[in-house]
């Protein structure tokens, strides 16, 4: 994979798909509360849903914490991350002004920050933050005001970057202020609820609006999938020379990689060493009831970054395909299990539980199943092939496991798997051919090069 290359269609098959799951979340979340509140208020013979649609909906409400709907909330936000580094490998391609790819550097902090979002979506620190030390040193009573005057000065910056770096670009640069904007506001509605429940006259019985829900969980929504559509067109359809189709043509996202093997490897350690240390310091944390639970965000999002690579190389075919389908298949339910923290379900941790068993057995199935068929399809090093092991048996294994320690196997197992599979997709798209012998084992024999109309190299594999 010596390029990125993503088809109009299937950007905007990104979008749609994104677009509807959010709807959908944000309909049940105004369903649960709408089922909720006809008990509440007394409604003569009120509408009753069996305990597995009770339970669906409490998966898919937005309001709570550690369930489906948080995941996928706290994924889009990285889904933004990942698409920001895609702009910022867009405006480092050869050909572009030395001022763009200066500039191009924000989108790195455009994705550290939804990153840090999607921690916070799952971590749950937003709802305390305010009131810790750090914040709470400025004076009794003012750390939220602190916090928001920070919110104010990030959102600030994201304007001031987006008006500076994408004045060309109306539609990606209007996206961006109507995100912002979007974020901006969430704090606000949330005080509005707050002004309003101190105001009733008995608070115990003060019942959540649901249109104010719907905006506040909405809204947020809609601001990151506005943020995904901005880096979205930016990226596809951002005109430079050095893009590996034609130059005329700006639909669809090309993208030149130039790392190699090594220097993946490199990345992904770097990365995978610094969530590790997070990680060491939230583990131990004790969590309030209701609140989220930052450790479960490690195997979450490591294997949420699996699904994405793996469907992505799907796409592309080759040997390992029927290998990558699997690789996606499994890689998202994990990120669902821990991210929604279904892990924790008393059922599988009861001792003797049949299904606690049967789950087991079945991930450890799949696992071996899929080592199989990774194994097959890639040529891989006998480092690699055990990192690999490694890996899947770190997913089969983490719950055999205390219970306090399965999401930090899971997350090891996320590593593992990433630093077989991800390096091993990384060629340059010139090699030296005595390098080319060297390499041959870490991947399949790139397609050939051929010379398009401008002169310039192009490789002929792709979507």
């Amino acid at each position: 994979m010596n390029s990125i290359k993503l088809s109009i269609s299937q950007l905007r098959l990104l979008l749609a798909v994104t677009a509807v799951l959010g709807i959908l979340f944000v309909a049940t979340t105004g369903g649960l509360y709408w089922y909720h509140d006809q008990w509440v208020t007394g409604q003569a013979n009120p509408f009753v849903l069996p305990r597995a649609g009770h339970l669906l909906l409490l998966q898919g409400t937005l309001a709570h914490e550690n369930n489906v709907a948080t995941w996928y909330s706290a994924m889009l936000m990285l889904l933004v991350a990942f698409t920001s580094l895609l702009c910022f490998g867009v405006d480092q391609q050869p050909g572009g002004s030395r001022r763009t790819r200066v500039a191009g550097w924000g989108w790195v902090g455009l994705a550290g920050m939804f990153a840090l979002l999607s921690f916070d979506e799952i971590g749950s620190f937003h709802e305390t933050i305010g009131d810790t030390a750090v914040f709470a040193a400025v004076g009794r009573g003012s750390g939220w005001t602190a916090f928001l005057v920070l919110l104010a000065g990030v959102g600030a910056a994201i304007g001031c970057f987006g008006v500076l770096h994408l004045r060309r670009h109306p539609v990606a640069l209007a996206l961006l202020v109507v995100g912002t904007l979007l974020f901006l506001s969430n704090p606000y509605q949330e005080k509005l609820e707050i002004d309003a429940y101190r105001a009733a006259a008995d608070p115990a019985t003060w019942q959540r609006p649901l249109g104010l829900l719907l905006l506040e969980e909405g809204s947020e929504l809609l601001a990151t999938w506005c943020f995904l559509c901005a880096t979205v067109v930016y990226s596809a359809g951002r005109p430079h020379r050095g893009r590996l189709d034609r130059p005329e043509d700006p639909a669809g996202l090309a993208i030149r990689l130039a790392y190699s093997p090594h220097g993946a490897t490199l990345g992904v350690g770097l990365v995978a060493a610094m969530l590790a240390l997070l990680l060491t310091q939230v583990a131990g944390q004790q969590i309030a009831p209701g609140m989220g639970i930052p450790k479960n965000w490690f195997p979450s999002a490591g294997a949420f970054g699996l699904f994405v690579f793996s469907l992505y190389q799907f796409s592309r075919g080759g040997r390992a395909k029927a290998g990558h389908a699997v690789l996606a298949a499994c890689s998202l339910g994990i990120s669902v299990f821990y991210g929604s923290d279904l892990y924790s379900a008393p059922v599988l941790w009861r001792e003797g539980s049949a299904a606690g068993y049967a789950l087991r057995l079945l991930l450890a199935g799949l696992c071996g199943g899929l080592a199989l068929l990774l194994w097959r399809g890639q040529r891989l090093t006998r480092l690699q092939t055990a990192t690999l092991g490694l890996g899947l048996t770190g997913w089969a294994a983490a719950l055999w496991f205390p219970q306090e320690q399965a999401a930090l196997v899971a997350f090891g197992g996320a590593v593992g798997l990433a630093l077989a599979l991800v390096p091993n997709s990384f060629l340059p798209a010139s090699v030296p051919a005595e390098m080319t012998q060297q390499a041959e084992p870490f991947v399949q024999q790139e397609a050939p090069v051929r010379k398009n109309p401008a002169g310039a190299s192009a490789a002929a594999g792709g979507i």
